[in-house]
């Protein structure tokens, strides 16, 4: 059988009990793990209506609500038997598929001598008018009796109540929250056939801001299934998508050991080390909120503490002055380091150069101090690099452009500029340029990270009125931006709002200084096609801290437009209060809000608040 059932009218009329099953008996005592394949049934009406796709069995009302439900093949007598029980009178229909009883029942059967059926001359089947109306009947995970430490997968069964299908090609996203600590939001945006009305699927999650699954933790949540959970689909209900269920994680049972009685030893005085004046201390946040919750063992904005990846051991060519780097970068090939000195100031103004494939660009920012090479420009109209090839790394340099205010005289100017995929820009302090510090195009591949990954940088004073991006993203490019400090740019990520524009946004710090015009923190811009308003694909934001409070600010968050997959902004930290710190224009659906902290004080907010305009 199929994963959806359709095909029959159901009303509240009593009639004498009976199963439609493939039984020749009346009263059927059937032995464990027997196959009943049901027959076929006249058309009729029905009181409770049991069903199974292979994976899940579900019984029914009339009303469409769930009697009781279980696995396929393990659970068919139990669900049976308790459709059964529900009703004194009244008709059980058994829906086409095969039921496996794993213990006797007695059960009374309807089975008539079949009659004939005569040949009948197709007739094209009516397309059912009106809207759909999506609807979360179940939620279940396995294992259905977690332990602390045990992997969850999220399953749900979602079913059209409406009187019109379901789109075909459109996802059917299924949200899943858990209030407490068990993790942030997983989902399933994998289904995207038609649903007919009447008809149900089971779906898994299968996506999620920190994997598709939750490590299991001691405690009781209240779990929330939303199904449509970015509005993709018009429905002719709107607020009906969401089912709660409660779920009860187990500790473990162990036998306690003795504490041994530990010797403290004496914790040795460290030698100060200079703090450079440029590299933002963060105040942290709550442990499950924010970009305290920053993994990755480096300090947010590298700097300081960073465990760099590249040393001056592993050079092939050490630059100091422009002849020399210009040099370098025009002999080195895929492989090869070139490592600037941390006391070098090189001037490429005037110049663009490419960083081939491959190639590696790197200097000693946060070692022993150290604020890292400087590479600048002073005059404008000119991009720093331009990447030539895959596999380009930067890391520990001080990037520097001359455009640091609101205004600009002339043409603007880009640090780096890429159109191929896996650049990685790590531990740099980037800053001056008033069109984008980072530029990144058409780099869309399996993941954001392939796409590009920037992360641990100080991205800063990147704020010319009209442009002014700390990365900015076009013609279909994507990013993983992590861990890095943003302040003082108009926005520190934007992206064109292209088919295919998207990036993931994580552990990153705005800090508290946005003073261009119309500065956010945030951004997707908006791209017309047809009647439509898009802003790029998918666009994930989470645990990060907004600091930014400034008059200039509207709000934190901008979609300017409807993404074509999702926005979903998870677990951040907005201390903007004056307005909602999250707003859309261009259409009201296509953006996920759950799980953020509102204000100094850090208020919970479950879903929203976005505000559309």
């Amino acid at each position: 059988m199929g994963s959806s059932h359709a095909g029959f009218r159901r009303m509240n009329m009593k009639k004498p009990l009976f199963l439609a099953l493939a039984l020749c008996m009346a009263i059927a005592m059937v032995t464990p793990a027997l196959a009943v394949q049901s027959q076929e049934v006249s058309q009729g009406t029905y009181d409770i209506v049991v069903y199974t796709n292979g994976a899940k069995i579900v019984a029914e009302d009339s009303n469409g609500r769930v009697i009781s439900s279980g696995t396929a093949g393990i659970d068919d007598s139990t669900v049976i038997q308790s459709a059964a029980k529900a009703i004194s009178n009244g008709i059980v229909l058994l829906q086409s598929g095969t039921y496996v009883l794993t213990e006797p029942a007695g059960i009374r059967v309807s089975n008539p001598t079949p009659t004939p059926t005569p040949t009948l001359t197709p007739t094209p089947t009516p397309v059912p008018s009106g809207k759909p109306d999506l609807v979360v009947t179940d939620i279940s995970w396995e294992p259905a009796n977690p332990m602390t430490g045990d992997t969850i997968t999220m399953k749900a069964v979602i079913k059209n109540q409406g009187t019109g299908a379901t789109p075909a090609g459109t996802i059917h996203g299924v949200a899943f929250t858990a209030d407490g600590n068990l993790g942030s939001a997983v989902w399933s945006d994998t289904y995207a056939a038609s649903i007919a009305p009447g008809a149900w699927v089971l779906v898994t999650a299968n996506g999620g801001f920190s994997g598709s699954t939750w490590k299991a933790v001691a405690g009781t949540y209240t779990i929330t299934a939303t199904v449509d959970d970015v509005n993709r689909i018009a429905e002719s209900n709107e607020n009906n998508n969401a089912l709660k269920k409660t779920m009860t994680v187990k500790a473990p049972t162990s036998t306690p050991t003795p504490t041994p009685t530990v010797t403290p030893t004496p914790t040795p005085t460290k030698t100060p080390t200079p703090t450079p004046t440029v590299t933002p201390t963060p105040t942290p946040g709550q442990n499950v909120y924010g970009a305290d919750a920053n993994p990755t063992g480096n300090p947010i904005g590298g700097g300081n503490g960073y465990k760099s990846t590249v040393s001056r051991s592993d050079a092939d060519f050490i630059v100091d002055t422009t002849a020399k780097l210009v040099s370098a970068l025009s002999s080195a090939q895929s492989g090869d380091v070139i490592w600037v000195e941390g006391n070098a100031n090189i001037d490429m103004s005037g110049r663009t150069t490419t960083i081939r494939s491959g190639v590696t660009l790197a200097s000693d920012r946060g070692q022993g101090g150290s604020d890292g090479g400087r590479i600048y420009q002073t005059s404008s109209g000119t991009r720093l690099f331009t990447i030539g090839g895959q596999n380009v790394k930067i890391t520990g340099l001080r990037l520097e452009g001359p455009q640091k205010s609101t205004s600009a005289s002339g043409s603007t100017n880009v640090g780096i500029y890429t159109s191929y995929r896996n650049l990685e820009v790590e531990n740099c302090e980037i800053f001056g340029w008033g069109n984008a510090a980072i530029g990144i195009a058409g780099t869309g591949g399996s993941d954001m990270k392939t796409g590009a990954y920037i992360h641990h940088n100080y991205i800063h004073h990147n704020q010319v009125a009209g442009l002014g991006y700390g990365v900015c993203l076009s013609s279909g490019g994507v990013a993983l931006i992590e861990a890095n400090y943003f302040d003082y740019c108009r926005h520190g990520i934007t992206g064109a709002g292209n088919a295919g524009d998207g990036y993931e946004a994580r552990y990153n710090i705005c800090g508290p200084n946005w003073i261009s015009t119309s500065p956010h923190n945030f951004d997707m811009h908006g791209v017309v096609t047809g009647s439509t308003t898009i802003a790029g694909d998918t666009i994930k934001i989470h645990h990060n801290t907004f600091l930014g409070t400034t008059s200039q600010m509207p709000t934190c968050i901008a979609i300017r437009g409807v993404p074509r997959v999702g926005a979903y902004i998870d677990h951040n930290w907005f201390y903007f209060t004056r307005d909602a710190p999250v707003w859309q224009t261009g259409g009201k659906n296509g953006i996920s809000m759950t799980n953020n902290l509102i204000g100094p004080s850090g208020t919970l907010s479950a879903s929203g608040p976005i505000k559309y305009y």
